[in-house]
């Protein structure tokens, strides 16, 4: 496979589980380890594409300011506490990763068409 196309495929792939994820189809594993771990396996590591998806995160208009854990606490408490004591995709704060999931898959799809 070429380059152009085993980065589009990745690319692709990303897409697809981010999509799935914002559709509330998460898998086990992302339970534990969230959307950057989910991203990261579905490209296989390529890292174009986790350069990309960690860009789009600081674009999402409810980003956290902190580039390790993206998603805002509800509250307006600590992301990084958030990250650690709230259901990931459940809830408020279930909503805004699956919201983040939506938006990067779309922000992902542009780049891949351009």
């Amino acid at each position: 496979m070429s380059n152009n196309k085993e980065r589009t495929q990745r690319i692709r792939n990303g897409i697809a589980a981010l999509e799935r994820i914002a559709e509330g189809g998460v898998y086990g594993p992302e339970r534990l380890y969230g959307l950057c771990s989910a991203i990261r396996y579905a490209t296989d590591y390529h890292p174009q594409s986790i350069k990309a998806f960690d860009e789009i995160c600081k674009e999402w208009p409810w980003y956290s300011g902190n580039a390790d854990h993206p998603v805002p606490c509800p509250d307006g408490g600590d992301p990084m506490e958030a990250y650690r004591t709230l259901d990931r995709y459940e809830g408020a704060y279930g909503y805004l990763r699956k919201d983040l999931a939506a938006y990067a898959a779309k922000e992902l799809t542009k780049l891949l068409e351009n």
